[in-house]
């Protein structure tokens, strides 16, 4: 149930982002074009649930997904007005600067998520993060 969520959060996120991109100039990477889009959506559902808020309309994913939906909608109805090829399919084309980021990212990503205990028993020079904070704290304190 929890990965239906998970995914659930990413449809409204790029949906909320493929909406309001139009606020913004899409780039010509695919991969750039898409991380914009979630990125615009991740604030636009922020600032949408404060609005629910501030109306006190309580705050359901069916209301979300509406919401997404309609924006959604609402973007291949301008670009029908604007157009007459609504459906065509976009260039895909990944830079490789991109790339690099991505992987980067995802190498981060795992350190983060992984934590500092999956990593050898013995750190190097004998410190871990504890006793550096610690270390740092007495420091600067003192």
């Amino acid at each position: 149930m929890y990965i239906l969520s998970i995914i659930l959060f990413f449809a409204y996120t790029w949906s909320f982002g493929f909406g309001f991109s139009l606020l913004a100039r899409e780039s010509e990477d695919f991969l750039e074009r898409n991380i914009m889009r979630i990125g615009i959506g991740l604030g636009s559902v922020i600032t949408f649930g404060l609005l629910l808020n501030l109306l006190r309309i309580p705050i359901d994913w069916r209301i979300y997904l509406l919401a997404s939906i309609l924006l959604v909608c609402l973007r291949a109805y301008i670009r029908y007005k604007k157009e007459a090829n609504v459906l065509k399919i976009p260039k895909f084309s990944i830079n490789l600067f991109s790339a690099i980021v991505l992987v980067l990212f995802f190498m981060s990503f795992y350190m983060y998520a992984k934590g500092e205990k999956q990593h050898s028993r013995k750190p190097p020079l004998g410190f871990t993060i504890q006793t550096l904070t610690r270390l740092h704290t007495i420091c600067f304190w003192a």
